[in-house]
């Protein structure tokens, strides 16, 4: 739901037409078809998301922490090319991450790693508060680094809910 709500500007649309802006010839989207799509942890759950994006006719590339040859086929037959995270993120034109929080991927993705992400990218952070570096997402964001972000999950949740990501336009936020 947030990677088409990304790449049809469903967010900003909706925010406009309750300002009472009609603005549809402003608000061009694209298909996902033909898009690749990279999944950060393409275990259970992100290897279901792989599916669907093989369904909406996208290249989909994924990577895992650990992979073995059963891995890599299951992975294969779902249409999921397994590849390193720094060929995903380099790739990808809608990164998705499914990995869970713990030492090991805590700021999984940095500056360091958005900035290995193809301009003009989207990502999408499904995996924990805490995996994405969400000051770093900020300034590339900002900066037009990246096209877009779409978080179900926050560093800070509850009701102290505060992100620097809320200022921006082109986010999508859901609890």
């Amino acid at each position: 739901a947030l990677m088409l709500g990304l790449a049809r500007n469903v967010h900003r649309a909706d925010r406009l037409l309750r300002n009472g802006v009609w603005a549809k010839n402003e608000l061009t989207g694209f298909l996902l078809t033909g898009k690749t799509l990279g999944i950060v942890g393409a275990g259970n759950i992100g290897g279901r998301v792989g599916e669907l994006g093989v369904a909406w006719g996208m290249r989909v590339i994924g990577c895992i922490g650990a992979p073995c040859a059963e891995q890599a086929a299951r992975l294969e037959a779902q249409g999921i090319k397994l590849k390193s995270l720094a060929e995903v993120l380099c790739e990808a034109d809608f990164v998705s991450v499914h990995v869970p929080l713990e030492e090991s991927t805590r700021n999984l993705l940095d500056a360091e790693a958005i900035a290995c992400m193809k301009k003009g990218a989207y990502l999408v952070n499904l995996a924990r508060g805490g995996v994405v570096d969400e000051v770093a997402v900020h300034d590339a964001l900002a900066s037009g680094r990246l096209a877009g972000a779409g978080f179900d999950v926050h560093a800070k949740e509850g009701r102290d809910f505060c992100s620097p990501l809320a200022e921006l336009d082109n986010v999508i936020f859901t609890p």
